[in-house]
């Protein structure tokens, strides 16, 4: 019986920007399926997938940067955090520095396989 984690995410964008990967990091785990860009105006867009080891104590956490981007330029990052740890609570966030860029962001707090859900629209 495997004692792994699972966590995929998925993002909806309201927003004319586009987010193009910088970087990612997984603390725990692995990268099932590597964070994928998100273009603008999409919905329910399949982005990552992260997974624990399998048969060992370990959850998928980790991150990952994106930049924003609008007319082809950089407005600012934004980062998307998740923590499916092998024990205790599941957790999502994000962090962005662009201003009226707002992120809400959903995560079960239990469970073994989990979708994490990322919302961006502006204020």
């Amino acid at each position: 019986m495997s004692n792994a984690k699972d966590i995929k995410g998925f993002a909806t964008n309201t927003t004319p920007y586009s987010f193009t990967l910088n970087k990612k990091h997984l603390s725990s785990g692995n990268w099932d399926t590597s964070p994928a860009p998100i273009p603008a105006n999409c919905a329910d867009l399949f982005i990552f997938e992260a997974i624990g080891v399998k048969g060992t104590a370990t959850g998928a956490v980790g991150y990952a940067t994106y930049d924003v981007v609008s007319n082809g330029g950089v407005l600012g990052q934004l980062t998307l955090t998740f923590s499916d740890p092998y024990s205790g609570k599941n957790s999502c966030s994000s962090h962005t520095d662009v201003a009226g860029l707002y992120v809400s962001n959903n995560c079960p707090e239990k469970g073994g396989k989990i979708n994490g859900t990322w919302h961006m629209s502006l204020t």
